[in-house]
C-alpha cells in the first residue's frame, strides 16, 4: 500500500486545479456582431408579433433604388420616440399622420412590425395604414 504524506497531497492536488487569475479576454468582433446580430432578430421578431391586426400595408414599391435596410431599421427605431413628420433618415423621407387617431406612438405600434418585414423585402417606398373605429393614422417613407 502506498501512502502519501499530506505535503505531497497538497502539492498534486494545488497542480490540477486552475489558476487564480485568468487574463480578460481580447475583443472578439465576430462574437460581438454574433451576439449583436441575434438580438437584433430577437427585436424585429417582437416587432413582427406586435402588429395590430387593423393595420395594413397599402403601398410598397422595392424598385426605386437600392436601400440601407441598417440605416432604415435604426431609422424606425428612433422614430417611435421621437414621432417626426417629414425627416430624411436612412435616405428617404420619412411620414407619419393620422385622422382622429389616438396617439402617434399607438399608430407607431400597430404599424412597426410590417415595416420591418417591408424594409426586410428591400422596400424603397412603403405606407403602413391603421384603423380604429373611424380614426385612421398612416406612416412610412419614400
Amino acid at each position: 500500500m502506498h501512502l502519501q504524506s499530506s505535503a505531497q497531497q497538497q502539492h498534486s492536488s494545488a497542480s490540477n486545479s486552475q489558476p487564480l487569475y485568468n487574463p480578460p479576454q481580447r475583443f472578439n468582433a465576430a462574437i460581438f456582431t454574433m451576439k449583436f446580430t441575434a438580438a437584433f432578430v430577437a427585436i424585429a421578431a417582437f416587432a413582427v408579433s406586435q402588429v395590430s391586426a387593423n393595420a395594413s400595408i397599402v403601398r410598397q414599391y422595392n424598385a426605386l433604388g437600392a436601400t440601407d435596410q441598417g440605416a432604415l431599421h435604426t431609422c424606425l427605431d428612433n422614430y417611435r420616440w421621437d414621432n417626426w413628420d417629414g425627416q430624411d433618415c436612412g435616405g428617404r423621407g420619412w411620414f407619419k399622420g393620422s385622422h382622429n387617431y389616438k396617439s402617434p406612438t399607438d399608430c407607431y405600434d400597430a404599424c412597426a412590425g410590417l415595416l420591418v418585414q417591408a424594409i426586410n423585402q428591400g422596400a424603397s417606398d412603403v405606407e403602413c395604414d391603421d384603423f380604429e373605429g373611424s380614426a385612421r393614422c398612416w406612416m412610412g417613407f419614400h
